[in-house]
């Protein structure tokens, strides 16, 4: 019984959220792509994390501009799906900021830059979708 316990107990705690042991790269490969784009990105971070049995892949961008346009989210989709190289992944998140995140920093609205591409707009500042939408619109 005591066996049993632990083993449901580990499965539990294995299915929280922890980091993707595949995100290595991605961690160095997305930020190199973004800041070496004509963009304005001066800085960036990306990483994944397993939520459950989901697959999430996040990037944050500082630009030196404070705005950004469909095209240039597009062009951000783009650099961070050609740099991801694990499967089975379920949503993607990216937030950009004018300079660096701090307690007053000025987010760009990815939201609704999403919404104009054709995108759900979530309401805030950072734009997220499925993996699979976000591959298929960048297929067509």
């Amino acid at each position: 019984m005591t066996a049993g316990i632990l083993a449901l107990t580990a499965l539990v705690l294995s299915a929280c959220s922890v980091r993707d042991p595949g995100a290595e790269s991605l961690e160095t490969a997305i930020p190199a792509a973004l800041i070496a784009s004509d963009l304005g990105i001066t800085a960036s971070e990306a990483g994944s994390r397993v939520d459950g049995f989901s697959v999430n892949v996040w990037a944050s961008a500082e630009l030196e501009a404070d705005t950004l346009d469909a095209a240039g989210l597009r062009t951000m989709l783009q650099l961070v799906t050609d740099n991801v190289d694990l499967s089975d992944v379920n949503t993607l998140s990216i937030t950009a900021s004018v300079g660096p995140v701090g307690s007053d920093t000025d987010y760009i609205d990815l939201g609704s830059l999403g919404a104009e591409l054709g995108f759900d707009d979530e309401g805030d500042t950072r734009f997220s979708a499925p993996w699979d939408d976000v591959v298929d619109f960048l297929g067509e």
